[in-house]
């Protein structure tokens, strides 16, 4: 066995030839084995086994994929980014209930008519969305689509640790037409919300009065949707969403930049779509 340090005959005849020879047979060597200076370079290097598209050369798409061909999934998702899909409905104001959502199934034909008349527009103009049941969390997770509303327990004479009462377990959105501005649409959500504040308001003082209170009870000149809404329909919260302005702008999908003329003629094509949907024909596309 060859131990290290041991000079082999052919590294000792090496280096007993002269110094031209030597840096001949050196050069030699780096024209033959070009690869192996690469081995002496200190720095680290990676590979990646994917390909741009992860899509192996020669091998079909995933069912997630819509096609093997990287500028057809590229335009599928230009198709989408330009689409008017992203935000087009805002809510001009979340309602809640402590009621069952079996319970407001039934009433919510009766709420769009009481808030048209809230609102001051014609009967049926404003839209309900779906009714979303929140769930019992042992851990309070705020922000989420089924976190529980929670009130201010600070007027409210509970002792809770670490956590506030509940405000509402059913929750829904409320819709106006898309012709509104955006602004507008803010807007009669605050005066929505401060509506049905003061009903509520009114309503706990009129219920400390019945029970004994001495204090009269100075109303505020509430209207009687608000009332019907807290009284018999059961609203008892009312939220205006943040709105979200960072937007849902494009300028480039899979790296290629979008011009104006290009998001116009998707626009288009939505709008085309959505006429053939709405008079019953096939999608030219």
């Amino acid at each position: 066995m060859r131990q290290f340090g041991s000079f082999s005959p052919a590294a000792a005849r090496f280096l007993s030839l002269s110094p031209s020879l030597r840096r001949q047979g050196a050069d030699h060597a780096a024209i033959v084995f070009p690869r192996c200076g690469s081995l002496l370079v200190p720095s680290r290097c990676y590979f990646w086994p994917f390909n741009e598209d992860f899509v192996p050369r020669g091998a079909t798409t995933s069912g997630f994929q819509s096609s093997a061909s990287p500028k057809t999934r590229q335009r599928i998702l230009q198709e989408y980014a330009l689409s008017p899909l992203f935000g087009a409905r805002v809510p001009c104001c979340t309602l809640g209930s402590m009621r069952s959502p079996r319970e407001m199934v039934s009433s919510k034909k009766e709420i769009s008519l009481f808030l048209c008349e809230l609102v001051r527009m014609r009967a049926g103009s404003i839209t309900l969305g779906p009714l979303i049941q929140t769930t019992d969390m042992m851990l309070f997770k705020p922000d989420t689509p089924l976190s529980p509303r929670l009130g201010d327990d600070r007027k409210s004479g509970m002792h809770t640790y670490a956590r506030k009462p509940i405000a509402a377990r059913t929750l829904m959105d409320v819709f106006l037409p898309e012709d509104i501005a955006l602004d507008e649409v803010v807007a009669i959500g605050h005066l929505v919300q401060e509506k049905l504040l003061l009903a509520r308001r009114d309503q706990n003082g009129m219920a400390s009065d019945a029970s004994g209170s001495a204090a009269p009870v100075v109303t505020s000149g509430m209207d009687d949707e608000a009332c019907m809404l807290v009284g018999r329909m059961g609203i008892v919260y009312c939220e205006v969403p943040p709105l979200d302005e960072s937007g849902f702008v494009f300028d480039a999908v899979c790296g290629v930049n979008i011009d104006a003329d290009e998001a116009e003629r998707v626009v288009r094509r939505w709008q085309e779509r959505d006429d053939f949907q709405q008079t019953g024909q096939p999608s030219p596309t």
